[in-house]
C-alpha cells in the first residue's frame, strides 16, 4: 500500500519547499509575538513606576503645603512640586490634583486670575465628571470673588455633584447680586439636600435669617458678616461643608477616584476686609486637601 503522504524523500523536499514559502513570515511572526509580550511587561512596570514616582512627589507636595503658610521656603518648595507634578502628568489623574494645588497657592498669592486659569485646565483636562465639578465649584467661588457672578452662576449650573456646597455658593452669589429672595431659596435647597429639611441650622440658619430681617430696599450685607457673627458666638458647624479633593498617597491601579464629601471650611465665605479689597482666604476657596483612591491616568 502506497504512503499517502509520499516517500521519506518527498516529505523533505515539500518541508522546504513549504519552509521556503513561508519561513519568513512564520519566524517574524514568533518574534513579533514575543516582542508584544516584552513590550506589554515593559508598559506595565513603566507604569507602574511612573505611578510610584507620582504618590510619593504628591506626598513631598502635601507636606509642602502644609507648611507653606508664613514658611516662604516651604511655599517656594510647593510651588516646585506642583508645577513638576503638573507638567509631568498633564491630562492625568496627578497632573489635574497639581493643578488644584496650584490655583490654591494662586489665592494665597491674591492672583485669581492665575488661580481660575488653573482650574479651567482641569476642567478642560479631566475626564472623570467628579474633579471636573470639583474644579467647577471652586472657580465659582474665585470668579464671585473676583466680582464676576454671572460668569460664576454660569459655571455651578454646569455642575451635577455637591449639591450641598453648589446650592449654599449659588445663595452666597446671588446675595453679592442683592438677590434676596433668590439666595433664600438657594440656601434653603441646600439645607433641604443636608437633610435638614425646612429647618435649616448652624451657618445656613444664620444667612437665612440675616437675609430675612435685611431692610427691603437696601444692599444686602455681605457674607462675612455672618462670620463675624458665628466667631463671635464661637459656632463653626456649617452643614455646607466643602468637598474634598484626595490627602493620602494614590493607589496605583484603582480604576474610579471617589471624591469625598467632609467637614472642612465654610463654603464660599470670605472676610468683609476681603470682599473689599478683592483678597480672599485661600481656605474659602482651595482646601488642598486630598483623599485618594486611583491611579495617575484620568
Amino acid at each position: 500500500m502506497a504512503d499517502p503522504y509520499g516517500s521519506e524523500e518527498e516529505q523533505i523536499q515539500a518541508l522546504k519547499q513549504w519552509w521556503s514559502e513561508n519561513g519568513t513570515s512564520t519566524i517574524a511572526g514568533v518574534v513579533l509575538a514575543i516582542a508584544i509580550v516584552f513590550g506589554w511587561k515593559w508598559w506595565e512596570a513603566r507604569e507602574a513606576t511612573r505611578a510610584a514616582q507620582a504618590a510619593s512627589m504628591y506626598q513631598q507636595l502635601q507636606a509642602a503645603i502644609s507648611g507653606s503658610a508664613g514658611d516662604p521656603v516651604q511655599r517656594a518648595t510647593a510651588e516646585h512640586l506642583a508645577t513638576e507634578l503638573a507638567n509631568n502628568y498633564e491630562g492625568e489623574r496627578y497632573g489635574n490634583y497639581a493643578h488644584l494645588m496650584l490655583a490654591r497657592l494662586r489665592v494665597e498669592a491674591n492672583d485669581l486670575d492665575s488661580a481660575a486659569q488653573e482650574l479651567r485646565l482641569v476642567i478642560a483636562n479631566t475626564s472623570d465628571p467628579a474633579i471636573k465639578d470639583l474644579a467647577k465649584l471652586r472657580l465659582a467661588r474665585v470668579l464671585n470673588a473676583m466680582g464676576k457672578p454671572d460668569e460664576a452662576l454660569s459655571e455651578l449650573e454646569q455642575t451635577s455633584s455637591f449639591e450641598i456646597e453648589a446650592q449654599t455658593l449659588r445663595g452666597d452669589v446671588l446675595r453679592s447680586r442683592n438677590d434676596r429672595e433668590g439666595a433664600v431659596a438657594a440656601y434653603r435647597k441646600a439645607a433641604e439636600a443636608s437633610g435638614m429639611g425646612d429647618k435649616p441650622v448652624g451657618m445656613l440658619a444664620l444667612k437665612i435669617q440675616e437675609l430675612e430681617a435685611a431692610p427691603v430696599g437696601q444692599p444686602l450685607p455681605p457674607v462675612a458678616s455672618v462670620l463675624m457673627a458665628q466667631a463671635s458666638a464661637g459656632e463653626n458647624n456649617d452643614p455646607a461643608a466643602d468637598a474634598q479633593t484626595p490627602s493620602e498617597p494614590l493607589e496605583q491601579t484603582p480604576p474610579d477616584v471617589t471624591v469625598v464629601v467632609d467637614q472642612a471650611e465654610t463654603s464660599g465665605d470670605v472676610d468683609s476686609d476681603d470682599m473689599d479689597s478683592g483678597d480672599v482666604d485661600s481656605s474659602d476657596i482651595e482646601s488642598g486637601e486630598m483623599n485618594s483612591g486611583e491611579s495617575t491616568n484620568d
